[in-house]
């Protein structure tokens, strides 16, 4: 015979999973070449992407990581940058399942007896979710090698208000250019 877990979905649940999506944390990881001279970039552009279902996001992206940059004391030209910057990214759809147990529930005493038996029981929460993965590659303007990678994951909001979205371009774009340029390295 096969056991039927109870899922339990309500409103609340919903409500909570909404409000996880909008404040979810991003997580960022790097990766760079170190040994290359950082300290010799001034310039830069972007690789135009050829995706065309997210171009606009793609380049909304864009205009945030400019102004990021910019802020960093670095320039955007059109022609024979220093470096390049490649945005690309995706998303994929996740579950998360959270059980939480209740304990035994042992038997009692009722009218005319003991009655027996032992239960225990278990819920189990499900909630179906998009992750998004924004990835920028930092390639050298000379050798086209990529020198400095970001990519940064983060719970997608469900169909967010275009504030929130650029909210959240700003967000997941300062973090994932936090550290660059690395530090040079102390010798």
């Amino acid at each position: 015979m096969v056991n039927i877990l109870k899922i339990k979905i309500t409103g609340l649940i919903i409500s909570v999973v909404l409000l996880i999506s909008a404040c979810s944390t991003i997580s960022v990881s790097e990766n760079y070449d170190t040994s290359y001279d950082f300290s010799k970039l001034n310039t830069f552009n972007f690789i135009r992407s050829e995706d065309k279902k997210n171009a606009l996001t793609i380049k909304q992206i864009e205009k945030e990581l400019k102004t990021q940059l910019v802020a960093k004391g670095l320039r955007f030209v059109t022609a024979n940058p220093d470096f390049q910057v490649a945005v690309y990214g995706g998303s994929e759809d996740k579950v998360s399942m959270k059980s939480t147990y209740s304990g035994y529930n042992y038997g009692g005493w009722y009218r005319g007896g003991y009655g027996g038996g032992i239960s225990s029981g278990s819920t189990i929460d499900v909630y179906e979710y998009k992750e998004g993965t924004l990835v920028l590659d930092f390639i050298d303007g000379k050798s086209k090698q990529v020198v400095f990678q970001s990519i940064a994951t983060k719970e997608l909001a469900r169909n967010p208000s275009m504030e929130t979205r650029l909210k959240n371009i700003k967000n997941v774009v300062t973090k994932a250019v936090r550290d660059f340029p690395p530090a040079p390295k102390k010798k």
